[in-house]
């Protein structure tokens, strides 16, 4: 089992970022590069008038992106060497306090 570890990684990290980057193409596909009557993005707008589909089709994208990036982000981080024997959340939480404390020094350099 522990000879398949790394491999499996891989093939799940691959296999996610496939999902969700053929997601981000069917929401601009249906969503944002033509409007169909009977799309979603469709049936938002007549619920809420004020958001036009293609407008809707942009928000759902930028939704798939963000979360996407996010993903990405969070399995290399769990696949470094010094979250090895840690859990996913101490591992995550330890990046972004190293992300906060990184942004507040530049933030201090520019004032």
């Amino acid at each position: 089992w522990y000879v398949f570890t790394p491999i499996l990684t891989y093939v799940i990290l691959l296999y996610g970022v496939f999902i969700g980057t053929f997601a981000i193409f069917d929401i601009y596909d249906d969503l944002m590069k033509r409007t169909v009557v009977g799309s979603d993005a469709y049936a938002c707008y007549e619920i809420m008038p004020c958001c036009l589909p293609r407008c809707v089709g942009l928000q759902w994208g930028l939704c798939a992106l963000i979360l996407q990036l996010f993903g990405l982000w969070c399995a290399l981080i769990l696949m470094s060497d010094e979250c090895e024997n840690r859990s996913w959340v101490m591992c995550v939480k330890s990046n972004i306090l190293f992300y906060e404390a990184l942004a507040r020094m530049f933030e201090e350099m520019g004032h």
